[in-house]
């Protein structure tokens, strides 16, 4: 007991008061030494807490550090890609020379129906109702939208027109060095600008739902983005003959399954992909060359091949060609 217990004075023979003393004693130390020990453990738990409250922000400061590594590489990845895409073009260049007419008409078609169209002539938008030959003109009022120019609300250029049914707002390409999209309301009034010195030559433009679909001559990619806000979805493309490659894609539209048309100007040829910008397959025939634009009407694919042959040709779903005729510019 001595040694468990030293501040326990020894006593032989104790009489019955000493004994009594000693267990009062006694009682004293092992409440001492319980109030140490109950101290001892609130002091590790306490350092427990602490230990956890640092795992916790050690954990917080990992998963932020994660999520910015994220975010870098996605933007890297994207600069990267562009980096890639403007030496490919710098290249290119050299030996490309681009001829641009100050007014094209996005599509025209002599038929016996009354059509409506939206079409970009000069530097205006127009929104007009097409008559087609032998038919007097119907009146209807024509809004037009912009001056020539770089600055906001003014066309540069202007390409590729798109309608956006859902917010019955109109998107316009500038196929110029600004290379921006702007967006215009039905009545002609400027909204705002979007894409700003993304594209070196945007051509196509068109719209299904909230996917946006976007040619670059230059670059010969299509880019998808996403409204209201224009998210970047993807980008597929280079130069080249292959599978998800292309020379200088120009028009491209989307049909009701949301498949994606586009007019692969220089390989002569039409390249129809998957709304996520999958290759599915060619359309392609001896006659026409360097296709300018497609659309889709009653089930028919409509390629303008204005460069060489000035011809419209008529395709069906399947790829077969159905009927071509010369158009007014003859």
């Amino acid at each position: 007991m001595a040694e468990l217990y030293p501040e326990i004075p020894l006593v032989m023979n104790p009489t019955e008061a000493r004994i009594n003393q000693l267990f009062d004693h006694l009682v004293i130390c092992l409440n001492r030494r319980r109030v140490k020990l109950i101290s001892e453990f609130r002091e590790r738990q306490k350092e427990k807490s602490t230990a956890l409250s640092e795992s916790d922000r050690t954990i917080s400061q990992l998963q932020e550090s994660k999520a910015s590594i994220q975010t870098q590489m996605k933007e890297n990845m994207l600069q990267s890609m562009r980096e890639r895409m403007i030496e490919d073009i710098d290249a290119k260049l050299k030996e490309l020379r681009v001829t641009v007419r100050e007014t094209e008409v996005l599509f025209q078609c002599e038929t016996q129906q009354i059509e409506e169209s939206i079409f970009v002539l000069g530097q205006l938008i127009e929104r007009e109702i097409i008559s087609p030959p032998n038919y007097p003109a119907l009146l209807q009022p024509s809004i037009s939208a912009g001056n020539r120019g770089t600055a906001e609300g003014e066309l540069d250029f202007a390409r590729g027109i798109a309608f956006n049914e859902n917010t019955q707002l109109i998107y316009v390409a500038h196929g110029s060095n600004s290379g921006r999209i702007s967006v215009f309301s039905v009545t002609g009034e400027f909204i705002k600008t979007v894409c700003e010195g993304i594209f070196r030559y945007p051509r196509g433009i068109a719209i299904s739902g909230e996917d946006v679909y976007i040619s670059d001559v230059l670059f010969h990619c299509i880019f998808h983005y996403k409204l209201p806000n224009f998210r970047l979805v993807t980008g597929v493309g280079k130069e080249g003959k292959g599978k998800e490659e292309f020379n200088s894609p120009s028009g491209l539209t989307v049909s009701t399954d949301r498949s994606v048309f586009v007019a692969d100007l220089d390989n002569h040829r039409i390249v129809v992909m998957d709304a996520n910008l999958k290759h599915q397959k060619f359309i392609t025939h001896d006659t026409m060359t360097a296709p300018q634009d497609v659309k889709l009407l009653d089930d028919s694919i409509y390629v303008l091949s204005s460069k060489d042959n000035h011809c419209l040709h008529v395709f069906s779903p399947a790829g077969e060609k159905l009927r071509s005729f010369i158009t007014c510019n003859q």
